[in-house]
């Protein structure tokens, strides 16, 4: 019996781009479940996620802001 490995979603592909560039594995795209016309991006959940996609948003925020 194999383990599923868990998944994290990303919502905007501009952060999603980062994620790829820093070494986070795209398991692949669905419709947004709320919009449909949206997509969204399916990653494989790692001990570094959650601080590199907040470490992410904020360098978002910090140019757009």
């Amino acid at each position: 019996m194999s383990q599923k490995s868990e998944i994290k979603i990303v919502y905007k592909w501009k952060y999603a781009a980062e994620m790829i560039a820093m070494g986070h594995k795209l398991l692949g795209t669905m419709p947004d479940p709320v919009n449909p016309k949206y997509t969204v991006y399916i990653f494989e959940d790692t001990e570094t996620f959650y601080e590199d996609l907040h470490n992410v948003i904020e360098r978002g925020r910090r140019i757009n802001g």
